[in-house]
């Protein structure tokens, strides 16, 4: 099964493509991290319109960090590598049965399944930052496994 898996997961993955986007806005989250909105990605889906995420390295502000990138990409469009990948990802989680306390093995484990789909965009200008967008959908849930 896990051979069947990583063989699906191969076979989803795509190369990189070079995309010709613009950057709409940008804005630095909570947790000092660098947010991009871009246009140019709608080909690949949902996925390609919603926000970019770039770590900002852990000794810089994330605002100066923004200023740099919105100077250096300006309002013009920007040639990106794009790559997509699928995997399937399988979380098991631990029940306690409650009424089996006397046997020895009273946890009972049960897994759900996601298709986890990465969007991966590298700018030239800024290859120690890679932006990149996730998104997780259930696809088996709450099955009995070991």
């Amino acid at each position: 099964m896990k051979k069947i898996i990583l063989l699906a997961a191969l076979f989803m993955t795509t190369a990189a493509f070079a995309e010709d986007v613009r950057v709409i806005k940008t804005k630095c989250s909570l947790f000092g991290n660098l947010k991009i909105k871009v246009t140019g990605l709608e080909a690949y889906g949902k996925i390609g319109e919603g926000y970019l995420k770039a770590n900002v390295p852990v000794f810089d502000n994330c605002k100066d960090t923004m200023m740099v990138f919105n100077q250096t990409m300006g309002r013009g469009m920007a040639t990106v590598d794009a790559r997509l990948k699928k995997e399937i990802i399988t979380r098991r989680e631990r029940r306690d049965r409650d009424n089996d306390r006397h046997k020895l093995d009273k946890w009972e484990y049960t897994c759900t399944d996601y298709e986890r789909t990465t969007l991966m965009v590298d700018f030239p200008e800024f290859p120690d930052m890679p932006f990149d967008r996730v998104e997780e959908r259930v696809v088996r849930w709450d099955y009995y496994c070991r």
